[in-house]
């Protein structure tokens, strides 16, 4: 110990003994005075020194293997012009290196800021970082006003031998001047904030927090013609870093950060390149790029990293510039070469882009004529090489559901014809989406081009589109079902990434990549800055580039119901929904979407286990399908279908084994209800049934006219899966009917259903298949009238006679058909009655005798029965009107009318109870009613 101190002593001040500092104020070549060294004995001078990525490399040697170990020391200043500054004693840090190093060297690089450096030491014979203390230093050169860099080092050295050797070197620059190629960043779509006034509309958190439909960016929208709806927006800077309660969004900041540790320096050799990217690939943005470039490129050519649309940028900068784009190396990340489904998504739902608070409807209405979007939507050439990227689902009534996958064209005019997208803008976007654009060369313009492709992350490889014809309004409804999940970042399918001519060691792959974030995403950066700068920054596990790594493995989860959702992966990482409604999606590789009320997840095998947990939003039932993909392709599928939900349920989704099960708790009071395993398991056959299956009703019963039965009613239903030609192996077949009887709760059909109960009513009915295909709903109407009509008959004065009514259970108001000695009635369902009669009369007395009725063929006799009437009638007044019915010659009711007192007395029998007499105002009448073969009286 004693002896580590002295000689820490000694090399402390040997040094110092040895220089003369020169004080403030003395010419620049006065920085020679520190060239000053007694190389003794086995010691040589340093060989040389060169600058790497702009920072200092100094290379050292000796004659022959040190008897002991060196000791090194490192002097630090800062300076201006070569000169000390204010007396300053640089800083020193002592090294010891081990014994038999010949050949060393110690290495700079800038960490973070313009006066904060880090050097290491290594062994120039074997290139090894050397594993010593004090080989890996940090350490801040003191900031003294108005004084940058370069800054100053002077190495002295001292051998601990019996030869004493020693050196001090002259003061070197540890950061070179002008050694870099200027750097600049080309970002993509949404990569610039946007302005209006003194207002920032894009990307403003604090604006999309507190404006949940975050109208306030309505003035970023064009119109149909493809001009601004507000001219006064104006573009502001490059996206760095935004953050607000729960929103954090890192663009750009991670890589300006990386950047800046090799020595790199905004504004000096380090450019952001801001642009108005609503306006797509168009002149004013390559001109504004070919001036960027020529204003940073001092003479030389520049370096470009350009992400997503800022690729297509630059693409079509060096086509239009051939010769003089002054490009030396472009990084490509991201780039959507030949487009993205996901930019048909933003026009028919919207998207958050992986921003949370961002309202998907909100940028569905600006996306509407925002030329940008068509520029990123797939291509002519992405349709050759990967197929549609669109299917239909014409949902038919009573017959099988039509599918089809549409071309690009019929894409196209498609989403112009029912969804309101722009023809000119689309017509824009094929202008530029040429063979020659898609597949150009940047090799042939002399461009030393790079690509970073994202890759193992959930993307929308297909959307598809169920029509479900019109509601009661007239209106469409369409629903959007489970789309086909592809590898890529989670915004641009792999396919299309790729899709750069490019040299195979200058292709590199981002594992579980981000699109919105793979500028700074970590792995990402380290990997751009190692293109540029030449550094071998460590990338971890995240970039590989092996394309088979590529391929998605996980799950992919459809939820169509009311139903919200929360996951955590194994590091805490969340996919949900955020307070405000918009998506969260925190979890690597792993892709959310939300069309309507579905809700669609993919979740890689990276992250599990995973907790899964769901919430009732709303009343009525939910199905969901869980699809294990294994290298791109579902292999299984287990569906849990058509579940009661209410607002209080919860549920938690497991995996034991692969094998999924659903915990339920109905009422959410914390304790589970009930465990359910899935409904079906289908194979990866199965899994692609995508089409309903149809069911009809069968209604027995005695019919009568149209819509009425007769009798009690028996219903059974069929239904079967539709088994396609060519593709029976993806038909999954029936999982259950359910119906409703007169707007009662649904129910799943068994066995029979038996129908007695007379009068109207409707019968819903639907059928979902194994693969959870629900069909449309289906309703019938019908009644049940089982009871023919009866007649009722009383005396009316104004005709003198008698007269006849029908009557019937269902319905009033049959007219029936009457002659003197019968009459007959029918009603709507069909029956049919028909009564004789006998009439008689003398002088004022009138009688009436009812004989038999006949119901629906079957006769019944009524028993003797008479209703005698006295009408004494002068000159149209009533003098004296006396009724009588017998009933098997005993009287059963009598009403005799009193015209002084304009009374009528009347007597009934009551069964049971004898004769009841009474007296009413006015006139009454005796009514005589046929009841099923019976009669009845009654007075009105």
């Amino acid at each position: 110990m004693k002896k580590l101190i002295l000689l820490l002593i000694f090399v402390i001040l040997t040094p110092v003994a040895l220089l003369t500092w020169p004080a403030t104020g003395l010419a620049a070549g006065e920085c020679d005075l520190y060239t000053n060294h007694s190389a003794q004995g086995i010691f040589e001078n340093f060989q040389s020194h060169e600058y790497v990525d702009g920072f200092l490399n100094v290379h050292f040697k000796t004659t022959a293997n040190p008897a002991g170990a060196m000791t090194n020391a490192v002097r630090m200043l800062r300076s201006a012009d070569c000169l000390k500054v204010n007396n300053f004693t640089p800083a020193f840090f002592p090294l010891g290196l081990p014994a038999g190093i010949r050949n060393f060297s110690i290495r700079f690089y800038n960490l973070s800021g313009p006066s904060t450096y880090s050097y290491r030491v290594y062994d120039d014979d074997t290139n090894m970082l050397l594993n010593c203390s004090g080989c890996h230093v940090t350490f801040s050169v003191p900031v003294f006003t108005n004084f940058g860099p370069p800054h100053k080092a002077v190495f002295t050295l001292k051998i601990n031998d019996v030869q004493g050797s020693s050196f001090v070197s002259t003061a070197l620059d540890i950061q070179g001047q002008n050694s870099k190629t200027p750097v600049l960043i080309v970002p993509g779509v949404l990569g610039t904030d946007l302005v209006k006034g003194g207002d920032t509309l894009w990307v403003n958190p604090t604006a999309m927090v507190n404006d949940l439909g975050d109208e306030f960016m309505d003035p970023l929208q064009f119109k149909a013609n493809l001009a601004p709806l507000d001219t006064s927006i104006l573009v502001s800077e490059v996206i760095k870093k935004k953050s607000y309660l729960f929103f954090n969004f890192d663009y750009t900041q991670g890589l300006l950060t990386e950047f800046t540790n090799q020595g790199y320096i905004e504004g000096q050799d380090l450019f952001m390149f801001p642009y108005d990217w609503r306006y797509g690939i168009n002149q004013t943005n390559l001109d504004a790029l070919k001036n960027k470039i020529n204003e940073i490129r001092n003479g030389g050519e520049v370096d470009i990293v350009a992400h997503s649309t800022g690729g297509l940028l630059v693409k079509e900068y060096v086509m239009n510039n051939p010769g003089n784009h002054y490009i030396n190396k472009a990084v490509f990340v991201g780039v959507p070469n030949t487009g993205a489904p996901k930019a048909v998504k933003v026009f028919v739902q919207g998207d958050g882009f992986g921003i949370v608070a961002l309202a998907d409807g909100e940028m569905k209405k600006i996306a509407q004529n925002l030329p940008v979007v068509y520029d990123l939507a797939p291509s002519q050439n992405y349709y050759d090489e990967k197929g549609s990227y669109f299917r239909t689902i014409k949902q038919k009534f009573l017959a099988r559901d039509e599918v089809k996958d549409l071309s690009h064209t019929e894409t196209i005019n498609w989403l112009v014809d029912n969804r309101g997208m722009n023809s000119m803008a689309y017509a824009n976007a094929a202008n530029l989406h040429t063979q020659i654009f898609d597949n150009f060369d940047l090799r042939d313009e002399g461009v030393d081009v790079y690509n970073i492709a994202g890759c193992k992350s959930g993307t929308i490889g297909k959307i598809i589109e169920k029509d479900k014809g019109t509601d009661l309004f007239g209106n469409p409804v369409i629903e959007y079902l489970k789309p086909q999940e592809t590898p890529g970042d989670g915004t641009v399918p792999l396919e299309s990434a790729t899709n750069l001519p490019v040299d195979n060691d200058k292709r590199f792959f981002v594992l579980n990549a981000d699109h919105s974030k793979m500028l700074s995403q970590n792995g990402a950066r380290q990997q751009i800055v190692n293109i540029i700068a030449g550094t071998v920054l460590d990338t971890g596990s995240t970039i590989t580039g092996d394309v088979n790594a590529c391929k998605l493995n996980g799950k992919a989860m459809a939820i169509y119901s009311p139903l919200s959702l929360e996951i955590f992966d194994q590091f805490d990482n969340r996919l949900g929904f955020a307070e405000d409604g918009s998506l969260q999606n925190d979890i690597p590789g792993a892709d959310f979407k939300v069309f309507s009320e579905h809700k669609f997840v993919y979740l890689p095998d990276e992250g599990a286990p995973y907790g899964i947990n769901f919430n009732g939003t709303g009343e009525g039932s939910f199905t969901l399908g869980i699809d294990d993909i294994d290298g791109n392709s579902v292999v299984q599928t287990q569906n849990f279908i058509n579940i009661p939900v209410s607002p209080q349920t919860l549920a938690t989704l497991e995996f034991a084994n692969n094998q999924a099960q659903l915990l339920l708790d109905n009422d959410g009071n914390g304790s589970t209800d009930e465990i359910l395993s899935p409904h079906s398991v289908l194979d990866e056959n199965m899994s692609q049934d995508l089409i309903a299956p149809v069911s009809i009703s069968i209604i027995a019963g005695l019919m009568g006219k149209p819509g009425f039965y007769r009798s009690d009613v028996h219903i059974n239903f069929l239904a079967e899966d539709p088994v396609i030609s060519g593709l029976e192996t993806q038909t999954s077949g029936v999982y259950e009917l359910l119906f409703s009887l007169d707007g009662g709760a649904f129910e799943e059909y068994v066995n029979t259903i038996i129908i007695t109960d007379e009068g109207e009513h409707e019968l819903k009915f639907y059928s979902i298949d194994n693969a959870g295909n629900r069909e449309l709903g289906q309703a019938v109407s019908f009644a049940i009238d089982k009871t023919p009509p009866e007649f009722k008959t009383s005396f009316s004065l104004d005709s003198n006679d008698f007269v006849f009514e029908a009557t019937d259970n269902q319905n009033d108001g049959i007219q029936p058909d009457c002659d003197n000695s019968e009459c007959s009635a029918t009603d709507r369902a069909g029956n049919i009655s028909r009564v004789t009669f006998q009439k008689r009369k003398l002088l004022t007395l009138r009688s009436l005798s009812l004989e038999k009725a006949e119901q629906n063929g079957s006769a019944i006799n009524f028993p003797d029965n008479l209703l005698l009437v006295n009408n004494i009638n002068l000159r149209g007044q009533v003098k004296d009107f006396n009724q009588t019915v017998l009933v098997k010659k005993q009287e059963v009711g009598r009403i005799n009318y009193i015209k002084k007192k304009d009374i009528s007395n009347i007597t009934s029998l009551l069964k049971g109870q004898g004769l009841n007499r009474y007296s009413l105002p006015g006139l009454h009448y005796l009514e005589v009613l046929t009841k099923a073969g019976e009669l009845e009286t009654k007075i009105n």
